[in-house]
């Protein structure tokens, strides 16, 4: 089940500029294991009250962790002349005793400390002149220490706590706690202790935030049944490209609601070709022993493009999302061979959409062909329902053995009841950036992206249905790739890939391309012999 940014495309993939910190700091820890054999004067070089807290926590959506594991930090003992205004700074950082000779200072853990901690020590030091004097010995190796790891103070860069760091804090907490109610959790749980339900095979694909899995277990009607597992890091952008916590909490509240009108509502039955979610969890790590050999085993036979879930923080959350297994993407299938097969795949497709925006509002608005997936069934035909102010009509497509599933509402918008989900495109500006297919590596996808920007006008809250009318453009030339060359059936999808542009919504174009025999999508249809 591969969602996210098109991984044939090379979108949006910048792990290596995000793993720059992290090696940074990896060399930091080296140098002072360096500096620590080196010194034949313990007393001198007393371990600085460091933490590597990288600094980017505060302005992204991510909760609040240590870079390094604590158990990579040494522990020393600091022996100095003055601690007594130190300790009035910050009572937390050390604990002081005094006689009439010498004053003893033991400090703790560096990873009890922060830079920030450690800038305020300093700048206390530095304004007193009897404590710089009677500190001299700690203070000049703790400078030079400072030099090598290139934590001088005068490169720290720390600032105080501001009000808008308080509020993204805040928003931090607010979307994890939203993100816990749709899975009906109250706090994440430790993956080591995730209970999968089922048994593990193999990885089979990757997309730009996430890695899946297949799996087998047994459903409620104890039939057994093909799982996909699909593992998304979030929330902390300094590890790789990850989604935000309210990303895939948008993702997953579509998905739900979906989800559901399959289950419960009997005039959204028909959305039989949206993925079905079967669970979903929000984990803390660090990575599950079994997805990780899985993974392993993945890189090692077909290579991986994402980053290993060894370098993530002990503490990076995981969202698991459990999805019926419904075939191979588009992309990659070998199933669609024929004629028949790629008119099937464009009714599927286009019902789906037209019964989704006549009940939902529905535009999915990343429907590249990475998300369209394709399954064998033993059904001969799948009824869609249409109702209209002058029309109420029943269709009936063949499916010449091929069934389709939509996948990954990512970027989707809906409204069911009194509810109003969208993503803001805007917030990522990456979407529009991309080379069109006339440009080298170039595709036809990121064009697509434009032309719904320049539809919405930028305001991706508003109902639009064009936006799915553009896909649909996308999809007759993928197509084409099945099709053979100067066949009547790449004849017919180059007509309809022109003639589509001129709806403003799927539904629309059914009406009309169905009844059109020079049409690919001619089909003909029955009235309904009941209301909808």
């Amino acid at each position: 089940m591969l969602g996210g940014k098109n991984r044939t495309t090379t979108f949006g993939k910048s792990n290596t500029l995000r793993r720059a910190n992290n090696t940074q700091a990896r060399r930091q820890l080296e140098l002072w294991d360096e500096l620590q054999q080196e010194t034949h004067h313990p007393a001198r070089m007393a371990t600085p009250c460091v933490a590597l807290d990288h600094p980017s926590q505060t302005q992204s959506n991510s909760l609040p962790r240590q870079l390094i594991p604590n158990s990579h930090l040494p522990s020393t003992t600091v022996k100095t002349s003055k601690t007594e205004d130190i300790s009035k700074t910050d009572a937390a950082s050390s604990t002081c005793s005094s006689n009439a000779s010498a004053q003893t200072c033991q400090s703790e853990s560096i990873s009890d400390h922060s830079l920030r901690t450690n800038k305020r020590l300093l700048d206390q030091l530095h304004s007193d002149p009897v404590a710089t004097a009677q500190s001299k010995t700690i203070m000049d190796p703790l400078q030079e220490i400072f030099q090598k790891l290139d934590l001088a103070p005068d490169k720290l860069d720390i600032k105080p706590q501001t009000n808008d760091d308080l509020e993204l804090n805040s928003a931090s907490n607010s979307s994890l706690n939203h993100l816990l109610n749709l899975c009906n959790l109250e706090c994440p749980i430790p993956m080591t202790h995730f209970v999968f339900g089922g048994e593990l095979i193999e990885k089979i694909g990757e997309a730009t935030y996430s890695d899946v899995y297949s799996m087998w277990r047994m459903s409620k009607s104890n039939e057994k049944e093909l799982v996909a597992v699909k593992v998304i890091p979030v929330g902390q952008t300094d590890y790789g490209d990850q989604l935000s916590l309210d990303a895939v909490a948008h993702e997953i509240h579509i998905t739900q609601t979906i989800s559901k009108t399959q289950r419960t509502n009997q005039t959204l039955c028909s959305h039989l070709n949206f993925v079905d979610m079967v669970q979903v969890s929000v984990c803390t790590g660090p990575y599950s022993k079994q997805l990780l050999d899985l993974w392993q085993d993945f890189d090692s036979q077909k290579g991986s493009e994402n980053m290993s879930p060894n370098e993530y923080a002990d503490k990076q959350l995981y969202v698991i999302m459990m999805l019926k297994h419904e075939g191979i993407d588009l992309e990659h299938t070998a199933l669609v061979k024929t004629a028949a097969h790629v008119k099937s795949v464009l009714l599927q497709v286009l019902l789906t959409l037209a019964q989704a925006e006549q009940q939902m509002q529905f535009e999915h608005r990343d429907l590249h062909w990475g998300n369209i997936l394709i399954n064998t069934t033993l059904l001969n035909s799948i009824e869609y329902s249409l109702s209209t102010p002058s029309i109420n009509r029943t269709i009936s497509v063949p499916t010449a053995g091929i069934k389709i599933t939509i996948i990954d509402f990512a970027l989707s918008r809906l409204e069911y009841g009194s509810e109003l989900m969208f993503m803001d495109l805007e917030r990522d500006p990456e979407y529009f950036t991309g080379p069109g297919p006339k440009e080298k590596d170039g595709d036809l996808q990121f064009d697509i992206y434009r032309l719904m920007r320049e539809a919405v006008e930028k305001n991706w809250k508003q109902r639009c249905s064009k936006t799915n009318i553009f896909w649909i453009h996308y999809l007759c030339d993928k197509l084409k790739c099945v099709a053979l060359p100067r066949s009547a059936t790449q004849k017919k999808l180059d007509r309809l890939g022109k003639q589509v542009l001129k709806y403003n919504s799927v539904l629309d174009m059914i009406l009309s391309e169905m009844t059109d025999t020079k049409s690919i999508l001619f089909l003909n249809t029955k009235k309904c012999s009941r209301p909808l």
